[in-house]
C-alpha cells in the first residue's frame, strides 16, 4: 500500500521573499526610469487644442524627440541652457513645455514660427513669413467653423475658428527672435499661447 506524498517544506523562504522584493522593485525602477527620461504621461487639461485633441485625451510625450534638459527631469526646472542631443521642432509639431515664466504650468500647443521667421494673424487667418495658412472653411463643430491650415511642406491640420472680432484675431507681425518660438492652440478663440 502506497502512502499519499506530502509536499515538501520550503527549506528557503526568506530567499523567496527576497527573490519576488527584488523582481518587483526592479519592474517599478525601470517604469521610473522610462517615465524620467524618455515618455511621460499627460492629460489634456483645456480645450485649447481642439479639434485635435479634446479635453481629458490621455497623451504619451516623448521626452528625447528635442533632446533633454533641465526641464526634463520630474522636478528639474528650465534655467540653464543647452540640450543634449538636442534638435528644433519643426513647424506644425505638437509640443509640451514648461511656461518660461512659470515653470509649474505645463500647455500643450502647436508650433507655427520657428526662429526668424514673421508670424502675423489678420481677421483669423494666420499669415507665415506673408503667405496665408489659410484654407477652405470646411464646416463647423459646436458652433465654430473647422478650417484647414497647411504648412510649407503640406503639413495640415484642423483649427476651429468662432468667427471674426474676436480678441487675438488680428495681431502685429512679429519675427521670432533667436531660441524662440510661436505657438498657437488649434482652437484659435479659446487658447493662451504666443499672441499674449
Amino acid at each position: 500500500m502506497t502512502q499519499p506524498l506530502s509536499p515538501a517544506p520550503n527549506p528557503h523562504p526568506l530567499r523567496d521573499l527576497l527573490e519576488l522584493l527584488a523582481t518587483v522593485g526592479g519592474g517599478l525602477l525601470l517604469a521610473l526610469a522610462l517615465k524620467t527620461a524618455l515618455y511621460q504621461p499627460f492629460t489634456i487639461p483645456t480645450s485649447s487644442m481642439e479639434p485635435g485633441l479634446q479635453v481629458g485625451d490621455y497623451i504619451v510625450v516623448s521626452k528625447f524627440a528635442y533632446g533633454w534638459s533641465r526641464a526634463s527631469l520630474p522636478l528639474g526646472r528650465p534655467e540653464g541652457r543647452g540640450r543634449l542631443a538636442g534638435r528644433q521642432p519643426a513647424r506644425g509639431d505638437v509640443v509640451v513645455f514648461r511656461l518660461p515664466r512659470d515653470p509649474h504650468q505645463i500647455w500643450v500647443k502647436r508650433v507655427i514660427g520657428l526662429p526668424g521667421d514673421t508670424v502675423q494673424l489678420r481677421r483669423g487667418v494666420v499669415f507665415l513669413n506673408g503667405i496665408p495658412l489659410e484654407a477652405p472653411v470646411r464646416g463647423t463643430a459646436g458652433g465654430a467653423l473647422t478650417r484647414k491650415e497647411a504648412l510649407p511642406g503640406g503639413r495640415a491640420y484642423t483649427t476651429l475658428d468662432r468667427g471674426p472680432g474676436h480678441p487675438g484675431d488680428d495681431t502685429t507681425a512679429v519675427r521670432v527672435p533667436e531660441g524662440h518660438y510661436l505657438v498657437l492652440g488649434d482652437n484659435r478663440d479659446n487658447s493662451l499661447d504666443s499672441r499674449w
